[in-house]
């Protein structure tokens, strides 16, 4: 059976950094499909 402390060092964020660059180069791409549409005025 595993504890928290041996499951903690295994937690990572989300976005980790890698999928942050890459959400960023598909909205520059214009087509983020992790991102909510934006709302046209």
């Amino acid at each position: 059976m595993s504890t928290m402390g041996d499951l903690d060092p295994t937690e990572t964020g989300h976005p980790t950094f890698g999928e942050s660059i890459g959400m960023a180069a598909e909205v520059l791409e214009g087509h983020c499909t992790g991102l909510p549409p934006v709302k046209k005025r």
